[in-house]
């Protein structure tokens, strides 16, 4: 799944940015990859990078919740209100969109993972965020920047 979505993107390490082409754009999402830090996101390689869509996009987010343990759910919602973030982010803000309810862990056994996406178009220019919505995991910094231009 994760190599699929790298279709259309151009990676820049030294920059950690993801930059995506086209009408059609699919980004696959990894919530706490096995060799990452904790509270993080993981888009085509980088951690938390910032992306780069185009306008008038159809946007496909497919997020798998990889986090292990009894309690680590985490989902994704798109907004434009900037960090930082309080505990509670989302009843916090307006305009959230793009929504990914939180996904339950994988139990340390069972090597299921779970997964959601959401779609939405790239409307209108303008700096928005990525984040994730369970209590305290944008605080500690699970959240990217998305710049539509």
């Amino acid at each position: 799944m994760i190599h699929a979505g790298t279709q259309g993107a151009s990676v820049d390490s030294a920059t950690n940015t993801v930059t995506y082409s086209g009408s059609t754009i699919t980004i696959d999402v990894i919530a706490v990859q096995p060799d990452k830090p904790d509270t993080t996101f993981e888009i085509a390689g980088p951690v938390d990078p910032t992306l780069h869509l185009p306008r008038n996009a159809i946007v496909t987010i497919r997020l798998i919740n990889m986090d292990n343990g009894a309690d680590m759910p985490h989902g994704l919602v798109v907004t434009s209100t900037p960090p930082p973030y309080p505990f509670m982010t989302t009843p916090m803000m307006g305009g959230t969109t793009g929504g990914i309810r939180p996904l339950a862990a994988r139990s340390a056994t069972d090597v299921q993972y779970q997964a959601g996406s959401a779609r939405f178009r790239t409307t209108t220019a303008g700096t928005y965020y990525y984040l994730c919505q369970v209590p305290g995991h944008a605080q500690k910094g699970m959240y990217g920047r998305i710049i539509v231009q």
